[in-house]
């Protein structure tokens, strides 16, 4: 009997498997390796604007830039040291991150170029990737990088299984479903079109809508200045890592004037003023 109850304790207190944890990543600041040192302040807001499109594809944490700091604190490094991969894997250590992003950018004749690598914390593997463009398409070389990114992180993982590796999971699938049609209502009206089976009363309140807010639009794109509006935001990034708060809020309606378009810059402003 006291065989049985042992044998049945066992079966009771028997740890669980382990969950598949999600991939981790952090952003480096990236360094300026062309001869343009006006630039130099941009690595704040190209780490940011990386940060924000890397966390809204839900299949990463993605390390907010206000731990970055203090992490390099911890390691008695500035924002404007250059990070080597040992640098980075032993800043991922600490941070308890899988991945660690870094890299350089530069501009030349009216060129951009940002390359990236992505460290594997563990392995010290690295893969690298990049785009290039012309200056004025700042934001979208920015965006095909972080894509890129996506890309590394994607074949780091299938390196990593393929050797015996568990497969981890994005955070969001944890997330109940649930909130998935709130986001939809919230975001179909901002498009200009209904959300599909949409009743007919909601029309109205979207027919006119979209016409006055789309019409700015084309001249505002063409007139706009996304690297302006880009180095704007990082000014605004630094005053507020200085706490110098009114002039970074100066700063960050100076990039949505110049780029209307840059949302990191909306959020930071908006922060600001509640």
């Amino acid at each position: 009997m006291r065989a049985l109850l042992t044998l049945l304790c066992l079966l009771f207190v028997a740890p669980l498997p382990a969950r598949a944890e999600p991939a981790k990543l952090c952003v480096m600041y990236f360094e300026n390796s062309g001869a343009n040192e006006q630039l130099e302040m941009l690595k704040l807001g190209l780490a940011q604007m990386l940060i924000t499109d890397l966390s809204q594809t839900g299949k990463y944490e993605v390390v907010e830039r206000t731990r970055l700091n203090e992490v390099l604190a911890e390691l008695e490094l500035q924002k404007s040291d250059a990070v080597d991969p040992a640098t980075a894997v032993q800043a991922g250590k600490l941070i308890g991150a899988h991945y660690m992003v870094l890299g350089g950018y530069f501009e030349l004749m009216g060129q951009f170029r940002v390359d990236a690598r992505v460290v594997d914390v563990q392995t010290g593997q690295l893969f690298s990737v990049g785009s290039s463009g012309t200056t004025q398409g700042f934001m979208e070389v920015q965006k095909a990088v972080g894509t890129a990114i996506e890309g590394a992180i994607a074949d780091a993982e299938a390196a990593r299984v393929a050797e015996g590796g568990e497969p981890r999971v994005a955070p969001t699938e944890e997330q109940p479903a649930k909130d998935e049609p709130s986001k939809t209502k919230a975001t179909d009206p901002t498009r200009g079109t209904p959300a599909e089976g949409t009743p007919a009363k909601d029309e109205p309140a979207t027919k006119d809508e979209p016409a006055t807010k789309d019409e700015p639009t084309p001249s505002t794109a063409a007139s706009s200045d996304p690297l302006g509006a880009a180095m704007a935001f990082s000014e605004g990034l630094d005053l507020l890592d200085r706490k110098d708060l009114s002039r970074a809020k100066e700063m960050f309606s100076r990039a949505l004037e110049l780029d209307p378009a840059l949302d990191d810059a909306r959020t930071e402003l908006a922060a600001l003023s509640i």
